[in-house]
Protein backbone atom coordinates (compact mmCIF):
# COMPACT_ATOMS: atom_id res chain seq x y z
CA UNK A 1 0.00 0.00 0.00
CA UNK A 2 2.88 2.22 1.31
CA UNK A 3 4.82 1.67 -2.39
CA UNK A 4 1.61 2.09 -4.08
CA UNK A 5 1.07 5.39 -2.60
CA UNK A 6 4.61 6.73 -3.20
CA UNK A 7 3.97 5.81 -7.02
CA UNK A 8 1.06 7.72 -6.85
CA UNK A 9 2.44 11.08 -5.23
CA UNK A 10 5.79 10.34 -7.60
CA UNK A 11 3.49 10.99 -10.45
CA UNK A 12 1.34 13.75 -9.15
CA UNK A 13 5.00 15.12 -8.44
CA UNK A 14 5.76 14.80 -11.79
CA UNK A 15 3.14 16.21 -13.44
CA UNK A 16 2.73 19.06 -10.85
CA UNK A 17 6.65 19.71 -12.60
CA UNK A 18 6.03 19.32 -16.07
CA UNK A 19 2.72 21.95 -15.64
CA UNK A 20 5.19 24.46 -14.14
CA UNK A 21 7.53 24.33 -16.76
CA UNK A 22 4.63 24.82 -19.55
CA UNK A 23 3.31 27.04 -17.87
CA UNK A 24 6.74 29.26 -17.94
CA UNK A 25 7.22 28.39 -21.24
CA UNK A 26 3.92 30.05 -22.60
CA UNK A 27 4.33 33.10 -20.02
CA UNK A 28 4.60 36.64 -21.89
CA UNK A 29 8.16 38.29 -21.14
CA UNK A 30 8.57 41.72 -20.74
CA UNK A 31 4.95 42.68 -19.93
CA UNK A 32 3.22 44.42 -17.12
CA UNK A 33 -0.72 45.34 -15.78
CA UNK A 34 -1.97 47.97 -17.53
CA UNK A 35 -2.97 49.41 -13.98
CA UNK A 36 -1.82 50.20 -10.65
CA UNK A 37 -1.39 47.52 -8.46
CA UNK A 38 -3.67 49.07 -6.07
CA UNK A 39 -6.30 49.79 -8.29
CA UNK A 40 -6.65 45.85 -8.42
CA UNK A 41 -7.61 45.54 -4.84
CA UNK A 42 -10.67 45.37 -3.31
CA UNK A 43 -14.00 43.26 -2.47
CA UNK A 44 -15.00 40.84 -5.41
CA UNK A 45 -18.28 38.53 -5.32
CA UNK A 46 -19.72 35.51 -6.59
CA UNK A 47 -23.24 34.73 -6.17
CA UNK A 48 -22.51 31.20 -5.73
CA UNK A 49 -18.53 30.81 -4.98
CA UNK A 50 -19.20 34.25 -2.31
CA UNK A 51 -17.01 36.77 -1.26
CA UNK A 52 -13.19 37.04 -2.32
CA UNK A 53 -10.98 40.59 -0.71
CA UNK A 54 -7.75 41.51 -3.00
CA UNK A 55 -5.06 43.25 -0.67
CA UNK A 56 -2.05 45.17 -1.78
CA UNK A 57 0.61 45.94 -0.07
CA UNK A 58 2.41 48.40 -2.03
CA UNK A 59 4.59 45.52 -3.78
CA UNK A 60 1.83 42.71 -4.63
CA UNK A 61 -1.38 41.86 -4.52
CA UNK A 62 -2.69 39.43 -1.85
CA UNK A 63 -5.37 37.00 -1.84
CA UNK A 64 -7.98 35.91 0.95
CA UNK A 65 -11.20 33.82 0.28
CA UNK A 66 -12.20 30.23 -0.51
CA UNK A 67 -10.79 29.53 2.86
CA UNK A 68 -6.97 30.43 2.00
CA UNK A 69 -5.11 33.19 2.18
CA UNK A 70 -2.30 33.80 0.08
CA UNK A 71 0.06 36.09 -2.31
CA UNK A 72 -0.53 36.55 -5.88
CA UNK A 73 2.17 36.85 -8.70
CA UNK A 74 2.01 38.84 -11.04
CA UNK A 75 1.61 36.74 -14.38
CA UNK A 76 1.46 38.68 -17.65
CA UNK A 77 -1.10 41.63 -18.84
CA UNK A 78 -3.93 42.03 -16.42
CA UNK A 79 -3.48 38.04 -15.19
CA UNK A 80 -1.83 36.85 -12.42
CA UNK A 81 -1.30 33.50 -11.08
CA UNK A 82 -1.26 31.43 -7.09
CA UNK A 83 2.38 30.36 -6.27
CA UNK A 84 2.47 26.90 -7.40
CA UNK A 85 3.69 25.83 -4.60
CA UNK A 86 0.76 24.96 -2.30
CA UNK A 87 1.37 27.40 1.04
CA UNK A 88 0.59 24.01 3.06
CA UNK A 89 -1.35 20.57 2.13
CA UNK A 90 -5.31 21.84 2.58
CA UNK A 91 -7.45 20.74 -0.12
CA UNK A 92 -7.84 24.50 -1.21
CA UNK A 93 -4.10 25.78 -1.58
CA UNK A 94 -3.38 22.31 -3.64
CA UNK A 95 -6.71 22.98 -5.44
CA UNK A 96 -5.22 26.45 -6.36
CA UNK A 97 -1.83 25.73 -6.53
CA UNK A 98 -0.47 27.71 -10.02
CA UNK A 99 -3.92 28.73 -10.88
CA UNK A 100 -4.53 32.43 -12.97
CA UNK A 101 -7.05 34.70 -12.71
CA UNK A 102 -7.46 37.46 -15.19
CA UNK A 103 -8.79 40.91 -14.42
CA UNK A 104 -11.16 42.80 -16.60
CA UNK A 105 -12.45 46.77 -16.43
CA UNK A 106 -15.33 48.51 -17.67
CA UNK A 107 -15.47 51.31 -20.31
CA UNK A 108 -14.33 54.08 -18.10
CA UNK A 109 -11.28 52.16 -17.51
CA UNK A 110 -11.95 50.96 -13.70
CA UNK A 111 -11.49 47.30 -12.75
CA UNK A 112 -14.66 45.41 -11.83
CA UNK A 113 -13.75 42.02 -12.19
CA UNK A 114 -11.99 39.01 -12.19
CA UNK A 115 -12.60 35.51 -13.67
CA UNK A 116 -11.09 32.15 -12.54
CA UNK A 117 -11.30 28.54 -13.15
CA UNK A 118 -12.42 26.79 -10.42
CA UNK A 119 -13.59 23.60 -11.47
CA UNK A 120 -12.46 21.20 -14.08
CA UNK A 121 -15.27 21.11 -16.94
CA UNK A 122 -16.96 24.31 -15.71
CA UNK A 123 -16.86 27.81 -17.48
CA UNK A 124 -15.11 30.60 -15.74
CA UNK A 125 -16.55 31.93 -12.64
CA UNK A 126 -16.80 35.75 -13.35
CA UNK A 127 -16.34 37.89 -9.74
CA UNK A 128 -17.79 41.41 -9.98
CA UNK A 129 -16.62 43.95 -7.70
CA UNK A 130 -18.16 45.49 -4.74
CA UNK A 131 -18.06 47.44 -1.80
CA UNK A 132 -19.80 47.28 1.42
CA UNK A 133 -21.23 50.72 2.54
CA UNK A 134 -22.26 53.11 5.33
CA UNK A 135 -26.07 53.23 5.41
CA UNK A 136 -25.50 56.81 5.60
CA UNK A 137 -23.60 56.88 2.53
CA UNK A 138 -26.43 55.21 0.71
CA UNK A 139 -29.39 58.04 2.22
CA UNK A 140 -27.44 60.74 1.09
CA UNK A 141 -27.62 59.43 -3.00
CA UNK A 142 -31.97 58.88 -1.96
CA UNK A 143 -33.61 61.64 -3.82
CA UNK A 144 -34.77 62.94 -7.56
CA UNK A 145 -32.63 63.89 -10.04
CA UNK A 146 -33.68 65.73 -13.89
CA UNK A 147 -31.81 64.98 -16.86
CA UNK A 148 -33.63 66.94 -20.15
CA UNK A 149 -37.65 66.61 -19.37
CA UNK A 150 -37.13 63.21 -17.37
CA UNK A 151 -36.54 62.08 -14.11
CA UNK A 152 -34.29 59.09 -11.97
CA UNK A 153 -35.85 58.56 -8.58
CA UNK A 154 -33.44 57.05 -6.27
CA UNK A 155 -34.55 55.44 -3.07
CA UNK A 156 -33.84 52.66 -0.32
CA UNK A 157 -35.51 49.51 -0.46
CA UNK A 158 -36.21 47.65 2.70
CA UNK A 159 -33.20 45.64 2.38
CA UNK A 160 -31.55 49.14 2.71
CA UNK A 161 -30.29 48.66 -0.93
CA UNK A 162 -30.14 51.57 -3.80
CA UNK A 163 -33.14 51.37 -6.62
CA UNK A 164 -33.31 53.73 -9.61
CA UNK A 165 -36.54 54.11 -11.69
CA UNK A 166 -36.81 56.55 -14.34
CA UNK A 167 -39.53 58.66 -16.20
CA UNK A 168 -41.23 56.36 -18.57
CA UNK A 169 -39.79 53.25 -17.49
CA UNK A 170 -41.94 50.84 -15.70
CA UNK A 171 -39.28 48.90 -14.17
CA UNK A 172 -37.54 49.21 -11.01
CA UNK A 173 -33.45 48.67 -11.21
CA UNK A 174 -30.87 47.72 -8.66
CA UNK A 175 -27.98 49.41 -7.74
CA UNK A 176 -25.15 47.25 -6.42
CA UNK A 177 -22.35 49.22 -5.01
CA UNK A 178 -18.84 48.46 -6.55
CA UNK A 179 -15.83 51.28 -5.80
CA UNK A 180 -16.60 54.30 -3.98
CA UNK A 181 -19.53 56.19 -5.42
CA UNK A 182 -20.19 54.31 -8.34
CA UNK A 183 -22.35 51.16 -8.90
CA UNK A 184 -23.37 48.58 -11.56
CA UNK A 185 -27.39 47.98 -12.19
CA UNK A 186 -27.95 44.56 -11.88
CA UNK A 187 -30.40 44.56 -14.78
CA UNK A 188 -28.63 46.36 -16.84
CA UNK A 189 -24.86 45.10 -17.86
CA UNK A 190 -22.85 47.43 -18.89
CA UNK A 191 -24.97 50.29 -17.26
CA UNK A 192 -23.67 51.71 -14.03
CA UNK A 193 -24.11 54.72 -12.12
CA UNK A 194 -22.34 57.36 -9.86
CA UNK A 195 -22.98 60.02 -7.54
CA UNK A 196 -20.68 63.02 -7.35
CA UNK A 197 -21.34 64.33 -3.69
CA UNK A 198 -20.49 68.00 -1.86
CA UNK A 199 -19.11 67.39 1.14
CA UNK A 200 -22.21 68.96 3.43
CA UNK A 201 -25.14 68.37 1.29
CA UNK A 202 -24.42 64.87 -0.27
CA UNK A 203 -25.16 63.56 -3.76
CA UNK A 204 -26.38 66.54 -5.97
CA UNK A 205 -25.75 65.09 -8.84
CA UNK A 206 -25.67 61.67 -10.72
CA UNK A 207 -24.18 60.55 -13.77
CA UNK A 208 -25.51 57.31 -16.31
CA UNK A 209 -23.20 55.43 -18.18
CA UNK A 210 -24.58 53.59 -21.07
CA UNK A 211 -23.38 51.55 -23.82
CA UNK A 212 -24.89 54.77 -26.24
CA UNK A 213 -23.79 57.18 -23.72
CA UNK A 214 -22.95 59.13 -20.81
CA UNK A 215 -25.84 61.80 -18.78
CA UNK A 216 -25.70 63.36 -15.85
CA UNK A 217 -29.00 64.37 -14.01
CA UNK A 218 -29.16 67.42 -11.31
CA UNK A 219 -30.64 66.61 -7.88
CA UNK A 220 -34.11 68.79 -7.98
CA UNK A 221 -34.92 67.13 -4.61
CA UNK A 222 -32.83 66.41 -1.49
CA UNK A 223 -33.30 63.12 0.63
CA UNK A 224 -35.99 62.82 2.95
CA UNK A 225 -35.34 62.18 6.63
Amino acid sequence: MQRRFRTIRKKSDQQQQNNRQIRAALRKPGTHSSHRLSDYAGDYEHPGYGRVMIECDGRQLHWKGLGISTELRHRHFDIFEFPSEPVDDTDAFIRLAGISLSFGYDQEGDVDRFSIILEPQVPEAVFNRTELLEPGMLRSCAGTYEFGTKTAVVALDADAHLTLTLSGDSSVYHLRPYRASKFTVRERRGHRVEFRAEPLSGANALILYQPDGTCIATRIEPPRS
